[in-house]
């Protein structure tokens, strides 16, 4: 299970499925190497969440309906087949060592409407599901079943509880009905915070002290401002957060109720997980976003001081979505292709397997930090506005399912009224066809 650590970290909000052409790349197998393959497929699946009972079994569940189990400490892995590819499964938890319950999503999840939350339960340690609740015109993007059997989750239309293991749902009255709950988590049977974005005030952290019956707010930012999805905790005071719009991460020390940036030189953390309270890793996608235009690229990134500072490097490859360590050294990262990796020595740059890659030609890539987009979320209009004498000659928004909505030349103001509300792509091209990525949200 994992250890009790808080971090507001990225969602996996937008594990789009630009394509690459899988093909073996076989490196080093010297002693040295870092990371090896254990499992990958030729197909656009992408593992969502990775994660281990005890040292011998984990499960790896992700879209298109892809559960994968490991018996042997994650050495290999067995195909568990799910009946419906349609299934986007985004979160897991283990109940004991035979039952985990997991939130699933049909796909496409660009918005809400016609589409259905699923919660399903396996009682024989994932080999075979049965849905349990299912809700119209939803999508859950977290649970939590710490205190079996209540349990909480997060989507969109905010927060809801549960008294009974799932079957029965309760919605949270938090501010108002125009909210979405992008996490929850409960640090013990009493203390749980979650991250929510309301469209008239702004981000919310809240927090409850008495097992959800009261919540208040532990953070408030504005419609420009963090973003959180992800939440672990190193303790009930010791929490940090990742702004998934211009990929900054910052901490508290004192419950959220002040922040302070930490220095984090990647692109947009999609899990993080600490096996201890000084050592952690993250998994970062620099671009989510990728067309045969854009090269898909990684980072994984490590803490050695609980958080304080964090070290990676980015490299052409194969999109990373999760992270799962079963001490300081041996670990896992998994992501698109169905790619499940595994280090002994805590992580490093080598690899060694069939790794499923090819080597587009590389576009020049722009520090995101030269833009701002506010207000995000945004209604009816966005602002952009470049830093220095920076200067761009045309832009292009891409939807969820990677489709160009528009294209036009450069301005400072683009009118968004008509778009459904989602997340989306902005691409800006200077005059060297150098680019620059941002994402916002149409509320």
């Amino acid at each position: 299970m994992k250890k009790t650590a808080f971090f507001f970290v990225a969602p996996k909000l937008g594990a789009t499925f630009g394509f690459l052409v899988f093909s073996h790349i076989f490196f080093s197998t010297s002693l040295s190497a870092q990371w090896e393959v254990k499992h990958a497929i030729e197909d656009d699946k992408v593992i969502q969440k990775i994660e281990f009972f005890d040292d011998q079994f984990g499960l790896a569940m992700g879209t298109g309906g892809v559960i994968l189990k490991s018996i042997d400490s994650g050495e290999t892995w067995q195909n568990i087949d799910f009946p419906d590819s349609n299934f986007r499964f985004r979160d897991f938890e283990f109940i004991n060592a035979d039952t985990i319950l997991a939130v699933a999503q049909s796909f496409p999840y660009s918005t809400p409407m016609g589409q259905k939350a699923y919660l399903l339960i396996s009682e024989d340690q994932g080999d075979s599901w049965n849905v349990i609740y299912e809700e119209l015109n939803a999508v859950w993007f977290n649970i939590d079943f710490k205190n079996y059997p209540k349990g909480a989750s997060a989507g969109w239309g905010g927060i809801q509880t549960t008294e009974d293991g799932g079957l029965t749902w309760q919605a949270v009255d938090l501010v108002d009905e125009e909210i979405t709950g992008y996490d929850i988590k409960f640090v013990d049977d009493q203390i749980a915070y979650a991250v929510i974005n309301d469209f008239f005030v702004g981000d919310l952290i809240m927090k409850t002290t008495d097992g959800g019956q009261q919540w208040d707010i532990s953070y408030q930012g504005s419609n420009s401002g963090l973003l959180a999805t992800y939440l672990e905790f190193l303790d009930t005071e010791t929490l940090f957060v990742l702004d998934v719009i211009e990929f900054e991460m910052f901490k508290s020390n004192n419950g959220g109720d002040s922040w302070a940036e930490v220095e984090l030189n990647s692109g947009n953390i999609a899990d993080l997980h600490f096996p201890s309270i000084q050592t952690g890793y993250g998994v970062s996608i620099t671009t989510e976003f990728t067309l045969p235009e854009f090269p898909a690229n990684y980072t994984i990134i490590k803490t050695t001081d609980g958080g304080d500072t964090w070290e990676g490097e980015t490299n052409l490859g194969v999109p990373l979505q999760t992270v799962y360590f079963l001490n300081d050294s041996v670990g896992f990262v998994a992501g698109w292709h169905q790619l499940i990796m595994k280090t002994y020595t805590g992580g490093g740059t080598e690899i060694i397997g069939d790794y499923p890659y090819n080597d587009p030609n590389a576009v020049p890539f722009i520090s995101s930090k030269k833009v701002d987009i506010f207000p995000n979320p945004a209604f009816q209009q966005i602002q952009i506005q470049t830093k220095g004498n920076y200067q761009f000659e045309q832009i292009e928004i891409f939807n969820s399912q990677q489709q160009s909505v528009l294209r036009m030349k450069f301005k400072d103001q683009i009118d968004i009224s008509k778009f459904p509300k989602a997340i989306y792509t902005m691409v800006l091209t200077d005059q060297q066809g150098k680019q620059l990525i941002k994402k916002f949200i149409k509320q």
